[in-house]
């Protein structure tokens, strides 16, 4: 092998791992919007079923992303997660960022659009 093929061979697992990395903080933050959106369009709308939909929307995210992210959608959720040992800290505050930065987003647009 060449140093060049084994500095690409090298680099892939770097590569592989951002991807992930990238793939999994993605979907928290999609899920995360939809959860805040929904929720907050209900409660400025005065739907009594808030509720209901706060549960929807938050099944149907599970099923379409917590195999990729774990599904936290929550920065309390993210802290249980940390404390048992399920996701290191670099992860733990990469989902925060994420969440904190999607849910005031979803939450403005909730307020825009009611």
């Amino acid at each position: 092998m060449t140093d060049e093929t084994m500095q690409q061979v090298a680099a892939k697992p770097t590569v592989v791992a951002w991807a992930a990395a990238s793939r999994s903080l993605a979907v928290e933050a999609i899920g995360t919007f939809f959860l805040v959106f929904t929720v907050t369009s209900s409660v400025f709308a005065g739907s009594t079923f808030t509720p209901l939909a706060a549960g929807a929307v938050l099944m149907v995210m599970v099923y379409a992303g917590g195999h990729i992210s774990g599904a936290h959608y929550n920065p309390a959720v993210t802290v249980a997660v940390l404390l048992r040992g399920r996701i290191s800290l670099r992860e733990a505050v990469g989902y925060w960022i994420t969440q904190l930065v999607a849910g005031p987003i979803a939450a403005l647009l909730a307020c825009a659009m009611v």
